[in-house]
């Protein structure tokens, strides 16, 4: 069983014209859903540093939470899957909406 080392999250630009993006970070695995939330603004870097046991494929999803519902729904920012290949300082990059993220992570065997 591999690990994901999900080390950081880094804001290059938020998907709101003004003020701070509201990110929920949504990891699936075998073992089921791990959230991770932050209040982000350009350049601002998020530390996470946790790590998750997952065969084959975990799956990563980022949003911006704003009302959930007319007339501000929330914001899909993207959609990674990581697959179990050993990797260190791997980045994936969600980049919908006009977001700039970058995630930051190792695979471990």
């Amino acid at each position: 069983m591999a690990s994901l080392f999900i080390k950081s999250l880094t804001c290059n630009e938020t998907e709101d014209t003004f003020g701070s993006d509201e990110c929920l970070l949504e990891v699936f695995t075998n073992a089921g859903r791990k959230t991770y939330r932050e209040t982000m603004n350009n350049g601002e870097v998020f530390e996470i540093n946790d790590e998750l046991p997952f065969t084959v494929r975990a799956k990563v999803k980022l949003w911006d939470l704003d009302l959930g519902r007319w007339p501000d729904y929330n914001d899909h920012l993207g959609t990674v899957v990581i697959r179990d290949t050993p990797v260190q300082n791997s980045t994936a990059s969600f980049t919908l909406d006009g977001a700039d993220y970058v995630l930051t992570y190792d695979v471990k065997p």
